[in-house]
């Protein structure tokens, strides 16, 4: 799985409790208004949203954030739900769905088809939770050694990998590439990510 953030906020060292908590207070109401797109905050319904407008430009969601709306509109699309009960994005996606189903070519030349693709791809991954066995990397940090050999590793990686899927070589040289991994650096990131926990 990749990594489960992207930015981050840093608040200057030295600075008041009241700065640090206006700043999870201000997070916390963002990630509130984009949970509805801004719906509880506009005039009128077709006013443009976008959290990029924030006073922190930073998307704050849950790690299964699409799945979850993807789902919710599906429930409704099946009969399992009311139209009502969904708001915000949910909402959004569904009726892009249902406009795409009765027509496509409409939906596509309203530029109206990305709720559609959301809801049957998201709600693909969603539906299938229970049989995918989602592996996350030990730690999300970068090491001096990844610095300077993760682009090495990387090219072996990949070489050797698409080599066993090609029939090129036999799975058995998976073990080989493990010993040239750890003899090019790999071996050293694995001790620094392991200093790192400590």
């Amino acid at each position: 799985m990749i990594s489960p953030s992207g930015s981050y906020l840093v608040v200057k060292a030295g600075s008041s409790e009241a700065v640090k908590e206006a700043a999870i207070k201000t997070m916390n109401y963002q990630f509130d208004i984009d949970q509805d797109q801004g719906v509880s905050l506009k005039a009128e319904p077709t006013d443009p949203y976008s959290w990029t407008t924030m006073p922190f430009s930073i998307l704050l969601s849950r790690y299964d954030d699409k799945e979850g709306k993807a789902l919710a509109a599906l429930a409704v699309v099946n009969g399992e739900k009311e139209e009502s009960e969904l708001s915000g994005e949910a909402l959004q996606w569904y009726e892009s769905y249902q406009a795409a189903t009765e027509d496509v070519k409409a939906a596509e030349e309203a530029n109206n088809l990305a709720g559609w693709a959301y809801v049957r791809s998201a709600g693909l991954l969603g539906q299938e939770a229970g049989n995918m066995n989602q592996v996350f990397d030990a730690s999300y940090s970068r090491t001096e050694t990844m610095d300077s050999k993760w682009e090495t590793l990387e090219k072996l990686e990949d070489e050797t990998f698409l080599k066993i899927l090609n029939g090129e070589a036999s799975i058995d040289a998976f073990d080989e590439y493990v010993e040239q991994w750890n003899a090019l650096g790999g071996s050293d990131i694995i001790a620094e990510l392991e200093a790192l926990k400590q």
